[in-house]
């Protein structure tokens, strides 16, 4: 019966079932790469490209060039690739199964239409942030944002290695140790020390190449930044479930303390009056608890990423990147009984394997504008070139005077100046206290 109805499928589609499937065969500089054509034959995946060998007597240092693949083709199928994070591995989740030190990989989806003849713009996705080689789209982040710049630990090998078993006090011996220790034993060391393993602006040395020169506040190069096209911005709340983010103990602590004392060099005073100051903006004389968890996180999202985010646009517009344009992610499935959150504008974007979007109508809906915007800046460096059903807000950019911002809901809508009350407590805020910010010094690394 299955054979009977094998062959009676096949006689419906007859050609379908015997039309030979060719997969697309590039030649790179590294040799013949094949890679998979899609189902519906519109496009291409290149998955897993090597483009260069970490080196294993010295993983911290720079990349080898890779050798090339010789007379080989390379079978570009496998694109789950990642490089080994800090988190502590446990077998029965699976998270590290994908995790290797050799993990300089590119997975590269090529349109069907594209050709020598009709090239096409290039998408570069980096996690965290995108950048475009002529355009840059910045999604929930800046480089102000909160634990993304920290003070440099010098000793941070020599604490790695001790908590391992092998004590010393010369850094290159702790390094040569560690680079021959598993991945899984580094990463797990990192997490239980609690060490904060993040960029900061790096000494000069003679012959050695900087990988960041500039502090976060800095980064940008005018040279390079102007007539850039810019989109950025943000979900409605970053940060939703403080436990979630900072564990059970939240509302045990100071969240306002905590945050000022880590980020500011003020003496006592200065603390004090600044603590008071914002507690009192967002909580009055409530205690922290979870009654005023709102506000908690209205508080927590301003300071770590929404007047991050102003900040960069307020840089960006002086050293003249035009246009720049603003939004606010508002969006959720409707089956969500919350505000949208970090990142949730990526399922939208992407098919994500771990937060598949319901495919209902009104998701539908979403996908195609904001693929749509997206697309439409990268091509032609406007997001809504011309208004019509799908986009029947035309997306207006940041000016001197004005800061339009689009709302992508199930309602496309253009506002002026988000959370204007609480950015404007920030820039005075920044305005008394801004120089005091730690990382406006160099780190000691």
């Amino acid at each position: 019966m299955n054979l009977f109805v094998f062959y009676l499928l096949c006689g419906l589609t007859l050609a379908y079932c015997f039309e030979p499937r060719v997969d697309p065969l590039v030649l790179l500089e590294q040799g013949l790469v094949r890679g998979l054509r899609s189902s519906d034959g519109s496009y291409s995946s290149f998955l897993g490209i090597p483009y260069g060998v970490v080196d294993p007597d010295n993983p911290f240092g720079s990349a080898k060039e890779h050798p090339g693949f010789g007379k080989s083709i390379y079978n570009a199928y496998y694109g789950l690739t990642k490089c080994p994070q800090s988190v502590i591995y446990e077998p029965s989740s699976g998270r590290s199964r994908d995790e290797v030190l050799d993990c300089l990989r590119l997975n590269i989806y090529s349109p069907s239409v594209a050709s020598t003849q009709n090239p096409l713009p290039v998408l570069v996705w980096i996690h965290d942030q995108e950048k475009l080689y002529d355009k840059i789209i910045a999604e929930s982040g800046s480089p102000q944002t909160v634990g993304t710049f920290v003070e440099g630990d010098v000793a941070a090998a020599l604490k790695l290695s001790k908590h391992l078993g092998f004590i010393t006090d010369n850094n290159e011996e702790a390094l040569k140790f560690l680079a021959k220790t598993s991945h899984e034993l580094v990463s797990a060391a990192a997490v239980e020390l609690h060490l904060n393993l993040r960029p900061c602006k790096e000494k000069s040395f003679s012959g050695i190449s900087n990988f960041v020169e500039s502090d976060p506040f800095s980064l940008s190069n005018e040279n390079k930044v102007r007539n850039t096209p810019v989109l950025i911005g943000q979900t409605t709340n970053q940060h939703v479930g403080l436990t979630n983010v900072y564990g059970n103990d939240y509302f045990k602590r100071d969240p306002f303390y905590d945050k000022i004392v880590n980020n500011f060099n003020l003496d006592e005073k200065q603390l004090k009056d600044a603590v008071r100051i914002v507690r009192n903006f967002y909580i009055g004389d409530e205690p922290v608890s979870r009654l005023v968890e709102s506000e908690l996180e209205k508080f927590d999202t301003d300071f770590d990423s929404n007047h991050p985010i102003q900040r960069l646009i307020t840089s960006l517009f002086n050293e003249n990147a035009s246009p720049i344009y603003e939004y606010e992610f508002s969006y959720t499935d409707h089956t969500m009984e919350r505000q949208a959150s970090n990142s949730e504008e990526l399922k939208y974007l992407f098919n994500m394997l771990s937060d598949r979007v319901r495919m209902s109508p009104e998701n539908h809906v979403i996908v195609d504008r904001i693929t749509t915007m997206w697309a439409n800046f990268i091509k032609y460096g406007d997001p809504t070139p011309d208004t019509n059903d799908l986009l029947p807000v035309k997306w207006m950019p940041v000016t001197e005077d004005t800061r339009p911002y689009l709302v992508i809901d199930s309602e496309l809508e253009l506002k002026s100046r988000i959370n204007k009350e609480r950015m404007a407590f920030w820039d005075l805020f920044f305005l008394k206290y801004g120089d005091k910010n730690k990382y406006y010094r160099q780190c000691d690394i």
